[in-house]
């Protein structure tokens, strides 16, 4: 084995989505409409990984998220506004409300989509103003809170198995909103928000750096990434004002994991022969075999953060031989920013045996016989 070669890409990834609004406990007449919610949408460019699993394009409908909402007289200025402070709505600043899809919801202005709601229902004040935020999904892990600077995260852990992760995901602020209908995603009513992601997303991919001889095997047993940290408190850092402007960021990351994330295989299944003498084969999106693509924590990495690729190689007339290879990931990676995607492709680079013989020069040993 000649080598394995890291190659590193990110691209950021951004999500669009939607809000809700709540019941009146301010003086404000309700107007008697209940407040529903457009469907979080996502960007053509985006995969997101929520509790559903890898989706594309609308928010899954058997998924929940939770909404704050501030109701002011006049347009939002700021929090403690004097003359318009914003006075709470939905929630009182703890965990958000829930919100659910629910397919009976019918406001006329798109029938039979249905929409998303509070259980229990809350209504459009007929007087002022409600300014929105929102996370998903509703049940995340952790203490949420949410002030005039943004929502804050306590205690967030990220899950040690791949399949138990999920695209942990903040909203800006939607503000002055008076009713359900006009949302721009066409398919459901409801006020829209814009949702962001707040982890880093860590994807592979692998392949032959060629085809090689007909005889060799190579099979990939397994990718895992180790010692990187998995606990930690968010702040979303908002600078109050009548338009969104943060600047979220992790910290007190500590490192709770104690056993490796692991990328490959996805679950139990036979590891994948990269090679059988034929075409190199993939592993991509579109294999039988794709690897996870874990939801871990925004961290600056350190020496012992490493990836580890597990793999056997077999010859003609040779066993199956085990190998291992490492790399510490700041040496792709410094670090892992907040809503970036970061695909890293291992390449496999054989290189051949060959042989350079040589001969020794004779020992010189002369001796004389006497007839």
């Amino acid at each position: 084995m000649k080598k394995l070669l890291f190659l590193a890409a990110m691209s950021s990834v951004a999500l669009a989505s939607c809000v809700s609004d709540e019941s009146p406990s301010i003086d404000a007449t309700p107007s008697g409409k209940a407040i529903s919610f457009n469907a979080p949408v996502m960007y053509s460019q985006t995969k997101a990984v929520v509790h559903t699993g890898e989706i594309v394009g609308t928010y899954p409908t058997d998924e929940a998220f939770c909404v704050y909402a501030v109701w002011t007289p006049e347009s939002y200025t700021k929090w403690d506004a004097t003359g318009n402070s914003a006075k709470w709505y939905m929630s009182t600043g703890g965990a958000g409300i829930k919100v659910k899809y629910d397919a009976g919801i019918d406001d006329g202005t798109t029938p039979g989509n249905g929409a998303w709601a509070p259980e229990t229902n809350y209504y459009w004040p007929k007087n002022g103003y409600l300014t929105f935020a929102a996370y998903s999904p509703a049940d995340a892990a952790g203490t949420f809170n949410y002030g005039a600077n943004g929502l804050t995260i306590t205690g967030f852990t990220v899950d040690g198995t791949a399949s138990n992760q999920y695209d942990l995901m903040y909203s800006d602020r939607a503000y002055n909103k008076t009713t359900s209908t006009v949302g721009s995603n066409t398919m459901y009513d409801g006020v829209d928000i814009k949702f962001y992601h707040a982890l880093s997303s860590i994807k592979f991919k692998v392949k032959l750096y060629e085809d090689y001889d007909v005889n060799t095997i190579i099979t990939l047993t397994g990718i895992t990434v180790n010692k990187v940290k998995s606990k930690g408190d968010f702040k979303e850092t908002i600078t109050d004002g009548a338009s969104y402007d943060a600047a979220p960021e992790w910290t007190n990351q500590t490192d709770e994991i104690s056993t490796a994330y692991r990328a490959y295989p996805k679950t139990t299944e036979t590891q994948q022969v990269l090679y059988n003498g034929g075409t190199a084969q993939e592993l991509t999106d579109g294999s039988n075999q794709t690897s996870n693509d874990l939801i871990l924590l925004p961290q600056t990495l350190g020496d012992e953060a490493i990836i580890t690729v597990n793999y056997t190689i077999k010859s003609k007339d040779s066993a199956e031989i085990n190998q291992s290879a490492e790399v510490r990931i700041k040496s792709l990676t410094p670090k892992w920013e907040i809503g970036t995607r970061y695909t890293y492709t291992i390449i496999f680079a054989l290189d051949k045996i060959y042989f350079a013989p040589s001969v020794e020069n004779w020992i010189d040993d002369s001796s004389e016989i006497d007839i």
